[in-house]
């Protein structure tokens, strides 16, 4: 069964899903326009990239995460995003 939780993402990195063995699809949707960004390893340490980069996206989004995967969201103003 597939577990949803609710983040509000804004100008800094957020942690809001981390991949498992089994090659799980994590479904992102958002209120607004957010940025996505992977980082890989064993600690869960944010992206050395600035908050509004990545991957740009508007709505809702299906990303395969696999085990040391870790996705992060920032966005420009406070944003509600749902990962099931």
């Amino acid at each position: 069964m597939a577990t949803t939780q609710n983040f509000t993402v804004g100008n800094s990195w957020t942690r809001i899903a981390s991949g498992r063995a089994d090659g799980q699809v994590v479904k992102v949707e958002g209120t607004g326009q957010f940025n996505l960004a992977v980082t890989v390893g064993a600690k869960s340490i944010p992206p050395d990239i600035p908050p509004q980069t990545g991957h740009r996206v508007t709505g809702k989004t299906d990303l395969p995460l696999v085990a040391a995967q870790h996705l992060w969201a920032s966005a420009a103003t406070p944003t509600n995003l749902t990962v099931t």
